[in-house]
């Protein structure tokens, strides 16, 4: 990603795969500092990374201000779903959850195993997990996911699921 990136230093869609890359190796500060120089050259490209280290950071209000102005969908309300439960905002938190679940079930849903795992709800998480595992199956059936089982496999909003004894198998099929 970072010799796409150096190859052509214009592209923004390679600075925000970097960003993406970094993030998902714990490497935060320099993943924001990189989805924000991503964002000087396409200002409508995706805030998701700084957003979600801003969050692991409990810079929670920055996050939600970050995406208040982006297109209402499930990015944006996974961030403020996770912002809220992260400053311990239980009503906000369970009504983010809520909005997320509205317009994510279908379409994206590992986006809402990530917050269930973020708020402790092992549970739960594993049967959103499960539900992205079986829409991302190769078949006529298969959704497009705009969140993809190997993200989230490395997500750190889902490390407190790696030590459930279900969580090898899931790991082993998230590809």
């Amino acid at each position: 990603a970072r010799r796409a990136a150096l190859a052509e230093p214009l592209a923004a869609t390679h600075r925000f795969n970097v960003a993406t890359a970094l993030f998902i190796a714990g490497r935060y500060d320099e993943a924001e500092r990189v989805n924000r120089e991503a964002l000087e050259l396409r200002p409508t490209g995706p805030v998701e990374t700084a957003a979600k280290v801003m969050i692991l950071e409990r810079r929670v209000d920055e996050a939600i201000a970050l995406v208040a102005g982006r297109p209402d969908d499930p990015t944006r309300r996974q961030i403020v779903a996770l912002a809220h439960a992260a400053a311990g905002r239980t009503r906000a938190a369970d009504s983010a959850l809520d909005a997320l679940i509205e317009i994510a079930q279908e379409r994206d849903p590992l986006r809402i195993a990530e917050v269930y795992a973020f708020r402790g709800e092992r549970d739960r998480a594993f049967d959103w997990l499960e539900r992205g595992s079986r829409a991302a199956e190769p078949g006529p059936a298969r959704l497009r996911l705009r969140t993809v089982p190997w993200t989230v496999k490395y997500s750190p909003f889902v490390a407190a699921l790696r030590s459930d004894p279900r969580w090898p198998a899931w790991a082993a099929k998230a590809i």
